[in-house]
């Protein structure tokens, strides 16, 4: 017990909610779309951001220049916007900021417009479309890091 509080005191009063995959693969389809998620979501950085991988775009090409053509047809800037909330009313909004490659795995990347307030745990995930993307497969990176990790599936 006392090693318990002495790391608290150390590390101090953050909420320890892992990077990850946060939900369970989903299909989203046009319009305002609720996401259940496995836990609540913390920002506890600026730059926090959800990238939205879709497996079938993997296959999509071999060369770079064809990737991004696909890529842009498939998921056009501005298609998908997300805002995340807490139950005491704090919202973080995401929108459109780029795409991301990993181990084959091709997506699109939501980053927040604005900081939000440091360890919220946001409890709902709101997904706006104007596509239509099936098995899609979300990451967390709430902190600026370089690497994409997906902590489920292990890519």
């Amino acid at each position: 017990m006392l090693a318990l509080l002495l790391s608290f005191l150390v590390g101090g009063a953050r909420l320890a909610v892992p990077e990850g995959l946060p939900t369970a693969p989903f299909d989203l389809a046009p319009g305002r779309q609720v996401i259940e998620l496995r836990a609540p979501l913390v920002a506890r950085a600026p730059g926090a951001r959800l990238v939205l991988f879709v497996p079938a775009l993997a296959r999509a090409g071999s060369d770079d220049s064809l990737r991004a053509a696909t890529l842009m047809a498939a998921l056009p800037p501005a298609s998908v916007s997300a805002v995340l909330s807490s139950a005491d009313g704090h919202r973080l909004e995401l929108v459109h900021s780029g795409y991301r490659s990993y181990h084959g795995q091709v997506g699109l990347v939501l980053t927040e417009v604005a900081a939000g307030a440091g360890n919220v745990a946001y409890t709902t995930l709101e997904l706006d479309s104007r596509i239509r993307l099936q098995n899609v497969r979300a990451v967390w990176l709430d902190q600026p890091v370089r690497r994409v990790e997906d902590l489920e599936l292990g890519w």
